[in-house]
């Protein structure tokens, strides 16, 4: 018998971590429930890092489940976006509108097919479309910091920093990651080679996103957090 307060569990979780997205939001949450078609029962959590704009609102009227995360930082949004999900599968990406969500069904396909606790997109075997990722972090940042992870952690990924990724939720909740910030994304790859999980990457597209926006990472500070981290 089901207790009244267990909640009915879904296939798979979209989780986005989100701070004033109202220009995107909408489109990417369209994405998402067009995605989730194809995956089976699935909902959309919103995890708002509490956003000024109407971003909570917007994501309600589409049927999206927002929860307000008062900590600041990208990991502390994606932690409590995951740990107050239901489904098997989480799928987490940005609410930016330049990660496809659609890329998401071929990564559950992996996950299910080779039974993987974590894939992780890799932009540089897919489409970048022209200024959707500025020079340093393309050629200097991102190269640098995801062969160090490689050699110091022996996970063959190319993309640490990849923001598309899918991954059993059981499995990443028992690892109880612990960064608040960007550096979450080195974290969890880390985290799971040193658990010895099984970890796959596959190609996705990044789009450039919407003229005016202000990207929520900054280059040097998030970068040193990054290295930090992997050093540590």
């Amino acid at each position: 018998m089901i207790e009244k307060n267990q909640e009915k569990k879904v296939d798979v979780s979209f989780v986005l971590p989100c701070l004033n997205e109202s220009r995107t939001l909408k489109k990417v949450i369209e994405r998402c429930h067009e995605a989730g078609k194809y995956l089976g029962s699935y909902e959309i959590v919103i995890a708002d890092n509490m956003s000024q704009d109407n971003s909570a609102a917007i994501a309600k009227k589409e049927k999206a489940k927002v929860i307000k995360v008062r900590e600041k930082g990208y990991g502390s949004a994606i932690n409590a976006g995951i740990k107050k999900s239901k489904g098997t599968y989480v799928v987490m990406g940005d609410a930016d509108n330049t990660y496809d969500f659609m890329d998401s069904i071929k990564m559950i396909k992996i996950l299910k097919q080779f039974k993987c606790d974590l894939v992780i997109g890799n932009r540089f075997r897919g489409h970048i479309e022209n200024g959707a990722m500025p020079f340093l972090h393309r050629y200097l940042g991102n190269p640098f910091l995801s062969a160090l992870g490689k050699i110091l952690y022996l996970v063959n990924i190319n993309d640490f920093h990849c923001g598309i990724r899918a991954f059993k939720r059981e499995s990443i909740i028992k690892l109880e990651l612990n960064t608040t910030g960007m550096e979450f994304a080195s974290e969890m790859i880390i985290r799971c080679s040193l658990a010895n999980y099984k970890i796959k990457e596959t190609s996705v597209n990044l789009k450039k996103g919407i003229k005016g926006r202000i990207p929520h990472i900054k280059t040097w500070r998030d970068g040193w957090r990054h290295l930090k981290f992997l050093l540590t």
